[in-house]
């Protein structure tokens, strides 16, 4: 329910206390770079209608995805994809919005772009 606008006011005003902390944590990367790779990550998402088919992994509780494009997937965008598909639509069209109003290009921004 968060105005991308705003968020990208408030993410712009905070930028340079964001990045301090950014370089402290050691990341050698321009604060922005990081926000959208991470961005265009999770647009790359597919949103998965109906249900998705996993396996027992190894001994424990882990499972993995039957399909190999999706267990390729990282950490966070497994993490969106566990959401739903009409979650991960809704989150990727205000990741979008944010992004737009952060300055990424808009073809960066677009599914399949690499």
């Amino acid at each position: 329910s968060v105005d991308p606008r705003t968020a990208a006011r408030t993410y712009g005003t905070f930028k340079p206390l964001l990045q301090v902390a950014f370089d402290e944590l050691g990341n050698q990367e321009p604060l922005d770079r990081a926000l959208e790779r991470g961005i265009v990550a999770l647009l790359k998402v597919p949103a998965v209608d109906g249900d998705i088919q996993l396996e027992l992994a190894g001994e424990g509780i882990g499972y993995e995805y039957v399909d190999a494009k999706l267990e390729t997937l990282t950490g966070a965008q497994k993490q969106l994809l566990r959401m739903g598909a009409n979650n991960v639509r809704a989150i990727q069209q205000q990741l979008r919005l944010f992004g737009l109003a952060i300055g990424i290009p808009a073809q960066r921004l677009s599914p399949g772009t690499p």
